[in-house]
Order: structure tokens, then sequence, then C-alpha cells
């Protein structure tokens, strides 16, 4: 439709001023820990990918549990903005190792965070 037509052209504006070229939708009141058992509650996850995840988490000196978790089934992104092409490869050079869970949230959260994206909130 027209309506949904102009919502994501605005939405592609905006997205392509951000400093990273990134907009996604925040999973509110979440914290990565209550993710990662959630995510094994759910059988969504194993137990054993979960703790491998959240055990190199945890020894990475900035990491931080109360980083912003996104719901990343909706998201903007351009992908010839510097910045996020260098978040991305981050994200991707660690992701791809599969090593640990392959719920890609946990560690997007970290990375975000790291590089203190701050996605604009769709």
């Amino acid at each position: 439709t027209a309506k949904a037509s102009n919502l994501f052209r605005e939405a592609a504006k905006i997205i392509k001023k951000h400093p990273f070229g990134l907009g996604q939708y925040p999973k509110t009141g979440s914290r990565i820990r209550g993710m990662a058992s959630g995510l094994v509650k759910k059988g969504r996850d194993t137990e054993t990918n979960i703790n491998i995840t959240m055990t190199w988490l945890e020894e990475q000196p900035d990491f931080k549990d109360t980083c912003t978790v996104y719901l990343n089934r909706h998201f903007g992104l351009d992908p010839k903005n510097p910045k996020y092409q260098k978040l991305s490869s981050y994200f991707w050079e660690l992701y791809s190792q599969e090593n640990g869970s392959w719920r890609d949230q946990l560690l997007w959260c970290y990375v975000v965070d790291k590089f203190q994206a701050h996605p604009v909130h769709l």
C-alpha cells in the first residue's frame, strides 16, 4: 500500500542519517543472560551452545549484561555505511566460527554495545 511505502521510505531516510546506518526494534526489558536462559528453556538452542557463548562473552572485558537486545527479524541498514561495515564484519568474523550459539541476538547485543552503535529504534 502507499501508506506502507511511505513508512519504509521515511525509515530509510532516518537510517541513512544514523552514524552507523542501522535501525532495529529493541526487545525491552531483556538482559542478555535472561535471553540466553530463555533460549534453552524454549528449546531454541542447547545448553552447551549457550554456555560456550556466555563463557566467551563474560571473558570479554567490555561485556555488559545490560546491553540492549534487539529483535533481528525487523531491521534496516545501510550496507554502504563504513561504520556499519566495520561492525558487521566484526560480528561475522566471530559468528561464522560457529563456536557456541547459532542464535545471533546474544552476540549481536554485545557487538552493537562494543561499537556503541545505538541503532535507531524502529
